[in-house]
């Protein structure tokens, strides 16, 4: 007759655990799991901030695109080199926009996440063919307002000179005292300047500071068209310089990203699944909770 236990238990044999400790085990092993199955869900929602970041900039971006064109105003080249400008300058929203959803955050990813990558994707190509676009629109834009200015420049020194030349030869044919002062009365010269007894000598002095004042005229307008050329210049590299860099920046994000289209194209044509590695994750999740899922060191 076996030996048996104080309990009625036939003995274990050396190294055998007990039930108990094996329901145990067990217990804590599926305790383990759900804690680290909760942190995993709590980082997964975590993670969904930044792309939500992303969206908001992307969204606030196209309206300020929006806003910028309103109203319209597509004949007038100082409109058109203003918006050129800005263009640029508010391309950066967007751009990091899009980055904040493009970039993985996780080693899974749901098919409307997926498809939602893929159209922020090929919008970031649409945005950089119309960058590239700009930049044409930008130089001939710039080079319709030099033109422009240096047109009112050649036809304001005509002028000038027309006047100067019109005002010397009414000057020459006054021949008293009073006509040429009220002539010269604009000047604002002293009283002593009009004692000069010779009318001729009068008239060449009248004539000195008439082209005086009209050198000093022309010499500030000049400046002023340097200035504005320097200015339409400046404007015009910086912002073709940031056309191209946005250009680049965005084409970049869609070329890097040919993994999203490529696992959606595959998801549609039947040869994966786009949600697969968040399914298995998730079947997996499921075995664990009813206690089905492998304990450490078991083989299903």
């Amino acid at each position: 007759m076996p030996q048996r236990s104080r309990r009625g238990r036939p003995p274990r044999s050396k190294g055998e655990t007990s039930p108990s400790v094996a329901d145990g085990a067990a217990q804590n092993h599926l305790k383990v799991e759900r804690r680290a199955r909760l942190r995993g869900e709590t980082l997964e929602a975590l993670q969904s901030i930044l792309p939500f970041i992303g969206g908001v900039f992307i969204v606030f971006g196209l309206l300020e695109f929006v806003f910028l064109l309103a109203p319209m105003d597509f004949m007038n080249p100082l409109w058109e080199i203003r918006l050129y400008g800005q263009l640029v300058d508010h391309v950066w929203g967007p751009l990091f926009g899009m980055a904040l959803v493009l970039v993985p955050l996780s080693s899974s990813i749901s098919v409307n996440q997926l498809k939602i990558r893929a159209f922020i994707s090929w919008l970031a190509l649409l945005l950089a063919a119309c960058y590239l676009l700009l930049i044409p629109f930008g130089l001939v834009t710039a080079n319709r307002i030099y033109t422009g200015l240096k047109q009112v420049r050649d036809t304001e020194l005509e002028e000038r000179y027309q006047a100067l030349n019109t005002a010397m030869e009414i000057l020459y044919d006054l021949d008293n005292l009073e006509s040429i002062k009220r002539f010269g009365s604009a000047l604002g010269m002293k009283e002593s300047f009009w004692a000069e007894p010779q009318l001729d000598k009068l008239k060449q002095d009248l004539e000195s500071k008439y082209t005086q004042l009209h050198n000093e005229r022309v010499e500030n307008m000049r400046q002023n068209y340097t200035t504005q050329v320097r200015s339409l210049a400046i404007t015009a590299v910086k912002s073709t310089i940031g056309a191209v860099i946005a250009a680049f920046a965005l084409g970049f994000l869609f070329f890097r990203t040919v993994h999203y289209r490529g696992l959606l194209k595959q998801d549609a044509i039947g040869k994966g699944s786009a949600a697969g590695i968040t399914t298995v994750r998730r079947n997996i999740d499921d075995e664990a909770e009813n206690g089905e899922a492998d304990l450490p060191g078991e083989k299903s």
